[in-house]
């Protein structure tokens, strides 16, 4: 499920989550992974070679006209899973 939603205090700015098996996201256009420890350790865990895992990306997209700077973003995301028997 994707979803979107602009920031009331930068309208330039829309937000939304991506899932994907694929942390390289190589098979999605335009997008470039911040290389942090989160993202290190999602890759350690797609190479791992174990059971296949699906991955949450927080995205924030500049549809202004110029830069964003000043810019400073902490994402949270929560999921739950609800297996059936």
């Amino acid at each position: 499920m994707e979803r979107s939603l602009r920031f009331s205090y930068a309208p330039n700015l829309l937000y939304r989550t991506i899932n994907t098996k694929d942390p390289t996201l190589g098979s999605k256009k335009g997008f470039m992974p911040v290389d942090n420890e989160d993202y290190q350790g999602a890759l350690r865990e797609h190479n791992s070679g174990g059971q296949p895992e699906e991955f949450v990306f927080a995205v924030v997209q500049n549809v202004g006209r110029g830069p964003a700077t000043n810019l400073v973003i902490e994402a949270n995301i929560t999921c739950e899973i609800a297996l059936t028997p």
